[in-house]
Order: C-alpha cells, then sequence, then structure tokens
C-alpha cells in the first residue's frame, strides 16, 4: 500500500507529500482519521476486507486535481478548504429521528393502537376470543392476569379499592373511578344527539336508545322488549315470582332493588329534600322528575308529534293514541284500555272494593274523584263549575250541562 502511494506521489505530482502508512497499529481502517498535511491529495483510506476485494483497482483520490508542473506556491490549496470538505466527507449523517420513535402497533381489526407487542397481544384476544387466564373457582376466564386478580375479589368479598373522599369501598379499579366522579362532578361522556352527558359509558349507551328506539332486549316469556338489560331481568321475574330482595325490619320481599330502598324509607322515615322547594318524597325517580319541573327539561319526545313529556311513561301514554294500542285487559269482561291505572280503577267496579276514603268522615269512593266529588258537596261546600249565562255555579261538571240545557238562544 505504501509503495503504490509513493508510486502515484511520483506521477501525478511534484510536490512533497506525508506518506499515509496504512499499516499502522494505531490505525483501526475505518476511514476516520485523516493525516492531513500541506499537500494537494489526500489518498482516502478503504477497509482491509474492502481492499482484498477490490485488489488491484485504482485507489480513489480526493480532491480530484491534477497537479502540472509549477511551483509549490502554484499547487498550494487553502488549509481552511481543505478542512472543511475534509469535515463535510468524513462527517456521518445524523441518525433519524422518525426511525428511532417507538414502534406503534397496530390491530388489524380495529383502530387499537399500543406501543407494546404484549398489549397488542392481549387486545387480540378480545377478537380472537381466547383467554389465557382462567378462574379456578368458575368458569370464567380473562385475557389480562390483573383482571383475573380483580375477578377474585368476587369470590373472597375482598374490597381493596376506597374512596378519599367517603368511606366508599370496592373490588374493581374501575368501579372506584366511576364512583370518584359523583365528588368531581366529572362527566366526561357526552352524547353527539343532544346535551346530555354522563359519568359512565354504559349509561350513554342507554341514553342513546331514547334516540334510536333501540330495544335489543327481550324476554322469553312474552313480547315485552327494553332498551336496558337491568329492566329485562327486573321483567323476568314477574313470569319467575321471584324476589331476592328483602327487609330487614320485616318480611316484606320484592323484584327491585329501588322498590326496597322505598320501602326501607318507611321503617327510617328518610325521605329526599329539594332543594329550590318544600317538596320531599321518599322515592329518588319521583325526585327527578320533580325536579325537571323546576327545570323545563322534557327529555321525552314523540317521533310522530311534537309531544314531549317529563316521564317516560306519560310518553308511552301519548304514543298509544297514534297506535290507538290498548295492552291492558280485563280478567273480568272484555275491557280494555291504554292505560293501567284506567284498568286498576275499572276492575274496582267488579270487586266492589273502595280503597279511597274522605279525610272528613268514614265515606269510601272506589275512585278518587268520587271522594272529591263528595268533599266539595258535603264539606267544604265548593262549586267550580260555573254557567257563563248565570250566577249558577255547581260541584259538578255533569250538573252544569244539564243546567245549559234550560237556557235558550237570545236569553241572558
Amino acid at each position: 500500500m505504501a509503495a503504490a502511494e509513493g508510486q502515484l506521489q511520483d506521477n501525478e505530482c511534484s510536490t512533497p507529500m506525508s506518506p499515509v502508512d496504512a499499516t499502522d497499529d494505531d490505525n483501526d481502517g475505518n476511514g476516520d482519521d485523516l493525516q492531513i498535511g500541506n499537500f494537494c491529495q489526500i489518498i482516502i483510506k478503504e477497509e482491509a476486507h474492502v481492499e482484498q476485494e477490490v485488489e488491484g483497482s485504482e485507489l480513489e483520490v480526493w480532491p480530484p486535481i491534477s497537479c502540472s508542473s509549477g511551483s509549490a506556491n502554484e499547487t498550494e490549496v487553502d488549509a481552511q478548504s481543505v478542512d472543511a470538505s475534509v469535515e463535510k466527507c468524513t462527517k456521518r449523517p445524523k441518525p433519524d429521528l422518525a426511525a428511532k420513535r417507538t414502534k406503534i402497533h397496530t390491530c388489524d381489526d380495529c383502530s387499537f393502537q399500543t406501543p407494546r407487542l404484549l398489549d397488542l397481544k392481549k387486545h387480540i384476544m378480545i377478537h380472537t376470543g381466547k383467554n389465557l387466564f382462567s378462574c379456578e373457582l368458575c368458569d370464567d376466564r380473562f385475557a389480562r392476569s390483573s383482571s383475573l386478580k380483580e375477578h377474585m375479589n368476587t369470590h373472597t368479598g375482598e374490597k381493596p379499592f376506597s374512596c378519599e373522599w367517603c368511606d366508599y369501598k370496592c373490588s374493581f379499579s374501575g368501579t372506584l373511578k366511576k364512583h370518584i366522579r359523583k365528588h368531581t362532578g366529572e362527566r366526561p361522556i357526552k352524547c353527539d344527539f343532544c346535551d346530555y352527558t354522563s359519568t359512565h359509558s354504559n349509561c350513554l349507551e342507554r341514553h342513546i336508545r331514547t334516540h334510536t328506539g333501540e330495544k335489543p332486549y327481550s324476554c322469553t316469556f312474552c313480547d315485552y322488549t327494553t332498551a336496558q338489560s337491568n329492566s329485562l331481568t327486573t321483567h323476568i321475574r314477574v313470569h319467575t315470582g321471584e324476589t331476592p330482595y328483602s327487609c330487614s325490619y320485616c318480611d316484606y320481599k320484592c323484584a327491585r332493588s329501588g322498590t326496597l330502598k322505598t320501602h326501607m324509607r318507611i321503617h327510617t322515615g328518610e325521605k329526599l329534600n329539594c332543594k329550590l322547594c318544600d317538596y320531599a318524597t321518599a322515592t329518588e325517580s319521583s325526585m327527578i322528575e320533580h325536579m325537571r319541573r323546576h327545570s323545563g327539561e322534557k327529555p321525552f319526545s314523540c317521533t310522530v308529534c311534537d309531544y314531549r313529556s317529563v316521564r317516560s311513561t306519560e310518553l308511552k301514554k301519548h304514543i298509544r293514541t297514534h297506535t290507538g294500542e290498548k295492552p291492558y285487559s280485563c280478567t273480568f269482561c272484555d275491557y280494555k284500555c291504554a292505560n293501567r291505572f284506567v284498568l286498576k280503577r275499572h276492575i274496582l267496579t267488579h270487586t266492589g272494593e273502595k280503597p279511597f276514603n274522605c279525610e272528613f268522615c268514614d265515606f269510601r269512593g272506589a275512585q278518587p274523584r268520587n271522594v272529591k266529588l263528595h268533599i266539595m258537596r258535603r264539606h267544604t261546600g265548593e262549586k267550580p263549575f260555573s254557567c257563563t249565562f248565570c250566577d249558577y255555579a255547581c260541584a259538578q261538571s255533569s250538573q252544569l250541562k244539564r243546567h245549559l240545557r234550560t237556557h235558550k238562544v237570545g236569553n241572558p
């Protein structure tokens, strides 16, 4: 190598050059260390294994300037330009930052992405249905060991997750997160169709069905359908007669947890109070409906007309005015109606039962309007129905109709 360099030096340029020893022990053969003097040509060294592969080929010279005859001053190269050129040629390019970024693993079946391959493998089990971790006490299987660990709390009764604001404890970390939103007031789940917000995603799913009208849950015993799975579970108890909720103070049992809470307030005397008025009630549903009286909110709307209501039950009754449906039928006769309360009053005409009583005397009636008329006639003397032609007033609308027939057109 040294001999070849000397020969090239004699043939190409008369300017003295500093020889480069390719066999120098300090040279690692990577081309990074260049011995640069005040000369016009620099030999670019190649790695040893490259020289062996291309033995006999011409050496690459830099810069590609051939020095002809002349003095040393004519062949001198600016040292600064040499240094700059050498730095440009020998400086390695910076690594691509984008290539160094963490690799993102994407699911082929959905939009799930994660930087961890293990998380992707666990996620794919959702699509494949494969579960690796099995419960030893039941048939449940899970894709994550952490999910199995929390599931075991349902068997042991352990509640390791506790609220920092109150005494609430639960078995699952996700349940605690949802509970904490009751303290913070956070409602991150939003409806795309209205201003409804919620603390839980499952609440949003149920709410959206009020817009779509979807009722995916159906009873296997009858034609009942509902938008909520828990409503179906409660409905099926009508057929099975199951009453899993029992009172701790008496023998009362019922099919709904909410019904039991309401019943318990009979013993405790507890009532829910309205913050805007003096209204008080024992049921949470009644309080929710009452608060809508203050806010003016009517979340339930008819799809056929502009009717809106505070209660879902009121909307159901209204829709039957369009469909003509009469789902409630009497067991004693062929009578049918669209309202179950109307049916209850009708059945009293068969049984003779009079559950409504006067607060001033022992009078009892089969319907609340009968008691109301009794009170106006016998006790208060109230006459809310008055004639537009004279001063006549009475307690019943039927009496007013009979009175109006006594008047003729043109008479005062």
